[in-house]
């Protein structure tokens, strides 16, 4: 009852899990327990849980290691003014780019870092890989933004067929930027918005107060939130 997360498990070069099913909770704890130790970590996501849920949680060794909020964005909102009029805008579909390696922003509001051996670095990869599916499955929504000086940063996003509007999936300050994340964002959406697009839709950590202050000052509405558990081998936190 624990699925494999491919993604994950090509990032971190071993078998990662996913448990999908809260049933999986009501197993045996020594049938959770083989389960779990197939794989070097394992993540179970869930708006809330029950005490029964708790119990099995605490049992197994999980630990709480992230809350995600989801939220709703009018894209309307985020019409960029003049100011923005010297930064310019590349669609990857018109004007093909990549991300190399490193150019990127360190992310440090992160879950994955509580994983023994993952670096800073790791993390970036990451998002670089993620990256690079996006900019190859969804190039029409993946932006380039520009000024005199050269890039600044990235917001690239897909559709979903199963929710209306724009997955607003990754957007990254150039690690040398110098526009703050605000301007990035407003160029980006505004961008969005003269494409037809209205409606922009993603979640992020609650640790992450500076795109908490973003969307909020851009009128995103906050809609619900998904606890983020994390189980770790033993044999992994004995390194």
């Amino acid at each position: 009852m624990i699925d494999s997360h491919d993604f994950s498990s090509r990032w971190f070069g071993s078998p990662v899990g996913i448990v999908r099913d809260a049933t999986f909770f009501a197993l045996p704890a020594a049938e959770r327990q083989a389960a779990l130790k197939r794989y070097s970590w394992v993540e179970y996501r869930a708006p809330a849980v029950d005490g029964a849920v708790l119990m099995a949680l605490m049992q197994d060794g999980f630990l709480q290691s992230d809350v995600q909020i989801h939220f709703r964005l009018r894209l309307e909102e985020a019409v960029p003014g003049p100011s923005l009029d010297t930064l310019s805008v590349v669609r990857a579909d018109e004007k093909p780019f990549g991300i190399a390696p490193g150019e990127m922003a360190e992310f440090t509001h992160e879950r994955f870092s509580l994983v023994p051996g993952v670096t800073t670095r790791m993390i970036t990869q990451r998002y670089e890989m993620w990256a690079a599916g996006i900019l190859k499955s969804a190039p029409h929504f993946c932006l380039e933004v520009r000024s005199e000086r050269g890039v600044e940063g990235w917001f690239l996003s897909s559709k979903d067929t199963r929710q209306a509007g724009l997955n607003l999936a990754l957007a990254v300050l150039h690690r040398e930027a110098r526009i703050s994340g605000m301007l990035l964002y407003r160029k980006a959406l505004g961008v969005y918005w003269s494409m037809g697009e209205t409606l922009g839709w993603a979640s992020f950590s609650a640790t992450n107060t500076p795109v908490l202050n973003i969307y909020s000052e851009l009128g995103a509405r906050f809609t619900s939130s998904t606890v983020i558990w994390l189980w770790i081998n033993p044999a992994r936190a004995r390194g």
